[in-house]
């Protein structure tokens, strides 16, 4: 992770080494999750590793196809940051019971996520994922 004008840049070696801290943490809970579902479009990345890390399965769920009333605490939703803490406000008001993770946690968000990989007070996060430009400036790893 690289730290510049107060944006982080996290790399895959970073994605790697969150995701085996939080694969640890879910096969740590007492009562483990059935699925694993992506927050689009942030949380499809880290649910899919997270997913081949653990051995649970990826389930995309769509909030047109899924009751409100429907108990989803088997399934965790996963997202790459909780920043204001909107979305997941949105997530567990439309399933109350579900648990959230994310691989970056804001401590002054409105909601927070019951697993996440570590705290930040960062203005942007920047993910190997996102804007492939917006990291070639700051790895010369990338192989074109």
């Amino acid at each position: 992770m690289i730290g510049v004008n107060n944006k982080e840049h996290y790399y895959w070696s970073d994605i790697d080494k969150a995701t085996d801290n939080l694969a640890q943490q879910i096969l740590e809970l007492y009562v483990k999750p059935l699925y694993i579902c992506g927050i689009p479009r942030g949380g499809l990345i880290p649910a899919v590793l997270l997913s081949h890390k653990t051995g649970i399965p990826y389930q995309q769920i769509s909030t047109a196809n899924t009751s409100p009333e429907a108990d989803l605490s088997h399934v965790l939703f996963v997202d790459d940051i909780c920043d204001s803490g909107k979305t997941l406000e949105k997530i567990r008001k439309t399933y109350n019971k579900c648990r959230i993770l994310t691989l970056l946690n804001k401590t002054s968000a409105s909601d927070q996520p019951d697993i996440y990989w570590k705290t930040t007070e960062c203005d942007w996060a920047v993910f190997p994922w996102e804007a492939h430009g917006a990291l070639e400036e700051k790895d010369n790893t990338n192989i074109k």
